[in-house]
């Protein structure tokens, strides 16, 4: 047992170590273009609490369009043992940390879920930033989902659609297309914001769909742009729009 605990202990420290070196030096070498400062900047001379909003594919790029020596920023990583790594990378990064996950469509169980809602609301009212993928962790590609709408509401904090893209990159086969960018020399990078979305607390249904749908038309422009920024055709996002999950 001793073994075998040292051996994932050692496993995961190593993995952690890689992950977070690799994206602090993505972050460090690559040349990286912003536009919509004019979204971001007044937010962040704020200090208050925000929504940083990234899909799900995009999320290995996000730590390089933060300033830690804003707000503080945190991230919800699940509760299992790839969590685990992303978890340590993520403390190595200077990010926070919120443990849970959504629960899976097939079943009740919360994995964490309740939780991890409540440390974000208290990580945003003490004027923080929470990383989210709103199409995430599941599904579908580019298709906002209701949590974050939700979220948003609970906290009146912004949400911050924004987009990384680079140059040298490679697209995963997976169901984001997740974006892996290629460690060049002087390569170049684009970071696009949106302009915030404030969704008031006494929303009703309709008009959080109608803050859903504007959350999901705006990050997809800005991922475009990004895109096109750096020479790459559209990623297209899913055919299959789902609207009612509160996964985050």
């Amino acid at each position: 047992m001793f073994k075998s605990n040292l051996r994932n202990f050692i496993v995961t420290w190593g993995l952690s170590f890689a992950l977070a070196g690799y994206i602090a030096m993505i972050k460090r070498i690559t040349r990286w273009s912003v536009e919509g400062q004019e979204h971001i900047d007044p937010i962040r001379a704020g200090r208050s609490g925000l929504i940083f909003s990234v899909w799900h594919g995009r999320f290995f790029l996000a730590n390089s369009a933060w300033h830690h020596k804003d707000q503080p920023a945190s991230v919800v990583v699940s509760k299992s043992k790839d969590g685990q790594i992303i978890a340590s990378a993520a403390g190595r990064l200077g990010l926070g940390l919120i443990r849970g996950s959504s629960k899976r469509k097939t079943s009740d169980k919360d994995r964490g879920g309740s939780a991890a809602l409540r440390g974000m609301v208290k990580h945003i009212k003490a004027d923080g930033c929470v990383f989210i993928t709103p199409d995430g962790p599941r599904g579908p590609r580019m298709r906002a989902q209701m949590g974050a709408i939700i979220l948003a509401k609970m906290t009146g904090a912004p949400l911050m659609p924004c987009a990384l893209s680079t140059r040298h990159r490679k697209l995963l086969k997976s169901w984001d297309r997740f974006l892996i960018p290629l460690p060049m020399p002087f390569g170049r990078g684009a970071i696009v914001w949106g302009a915030p979305i404030y969704v008031d607390r006494r929303a009703d249904s309709a008009a959080q769909e109608d803050a859903r749908l504007a959350l999901e038309i705006s990050m997809n422009t800005v991922t475009h742009r990004a895109d096109a920024l750096m020479g790459h055709a559209p990623l297209t996002p899913s055919d299959t729009p789902k609207v009612a999950l509160n996964d985050l």
